[in-house]
């Protein structure tokens, strides 16, 4: 799945037993990860 969505499973923190990478924790990522940011630079 993360593959799909061009994701590199380093940059996701595990949720699951362990440390492990549930496929919820990939949602997540993205779903943050595709959010605006609120601040702006400048």
């Amino acid at each position: 799945m993360a593959k799909e969505l061009q994701i590199s499973l380093s940059d996701i923190q595990g949720t699951g037993k362990d440390g492990r990478i549930l496929k919820e924790d990939i949602i997540r990522f993205k779903s943050v990860k595709s959010t605006p940011s609120k601040f702006s630079s400048g």
